[in-house]
């Protein structure tokens, strides 16, 4: 099997994913720790166990979260220790780590890009699902670019014109991944605050809403829209992003997006308690249908 990857690979490797975004460095990562963290605890093994071929418990973790890309020898030496015997497990194990260590399509970006932000950005576009609650804004994938601008350029921090451009770039280039041939699907609650906050001014704001009635009738997004009314709700310490992805063979993320950093909850109790508050969030707000005509409503009260 070569290093060159054809369409009857991918699919092998990823499922229903599309070639470019099966080659992003993000999946590979991911399903490669998936598989070694699996293997590990076949073989009874802890952490410690293993962490001695690559070097530390640190490395190893990271390695098994995706959160780093692996290096071949690693890999090579945790199937030795694994006891890796089929030569086609092995192949598809160091083809993973391979692609791993690949750039992003973001890496024109990169200056721009925040560590924290990294596992997130890259693990949204290979998503199948995307849930979110938001606060105080609308949800990036759905903003157009002129409220992009102001909400970026209202950020702590002195940046440029130019660097302006490229970070309004950056989260329009995120949005493609509504339009593509597998669409993810987004279901967003947004909160009624950010709806009647004026980023960039009325102008601005009545085309952002009426983009956002647009985006209502798209099969794959589904909005609500939690009112001010409902007073006190699951969600009120912040925003909420969770992903699902393609693949059963990976656990859903929770990414909570602070003002300079992000916590990711790992545990399985943590992923558990997101999902419900997510799900209380959805039965108490108007339904879908219902958002078009919320919309309306705060257009012509401007």
């Amino acid at each position: 099997m070569t290093v060159a990857l054809g369409g009857q690979l991918i699919a092998q490797l990823y499922g229903q994913m599309s070639a470019d975004e099966a080659l992003g460095p993000t999946m590979p990562r991911l399903l490669l720790g998936a598989r070694l963290r699996r293997l590990r605890k076949q073989r009874g093994l802890h952490r410690q166990d293993a962490a001695r071929v690559v070097g530390s418990e640190a490395r190893l973790v990271s390695m098994e979260l995706g959160l780093i890309g692996s290096l071949l020898d690693d890999v090579v030496a945790l199937c030795d220790l694994y006891e890796v015997e089929e030569h086609g497990t092995r192949v598809v194990l160091v083809e993973m780590a391979r692609q791993s260590r690949r750039p992003g399509w973001w890496q024109p970006f990169r200056q721009l890009i925040p560590a924290w932000f990294l596992p997130y950005l890259g693990s949204e576009q290979t998503a199948g699902v995307i849930r979110s609650y938001a606060v105080q804004s609308i949800p990036d994938l759905l903003q157009t670019p002129d409220y992009a601008r102001a909400q970026l350029g209202a950020l702590p921090g002195k940046i440029t014109d130019e660097q302006l451009d490229l970070r309004v770039q950056l989260r329009m280039r995120r949005q493609r991944i509504l339009h593509s041939d597998q669409p993810t699907r987004i279901w967003t609650i947004i909160d009624e605050a950010a709806l009647r906050r004026p980023l960039g001014g009325p102008d601005t704001m009545r085309r952002q809403l009426e983009h956002l009635r647009g985006l209502c009738a798209r099969s794959n997004i589904a909005v609500q829209v939690l009112p001010f009314e409902l007073g006190g709700h699951p969600a009120l310490g912040g925003p909420i992003t969770m992903l699902r992805w393609r693949t059963h063979e990976l656990r859903d993320l929770v990414f909570l997006e602070q003002l300079d950093s992000a916590v990711y909850p790992l545990r399985p109790g943590d992923r558990d308690y997101y999902r419900h508050a997510m799900n209380l969030l959805g039965t108490q707000a108007p339904p879908p249908e219902r958002t078009p005509a919320i919309l309306d409503q705060v257009i012509n009260s401007m």
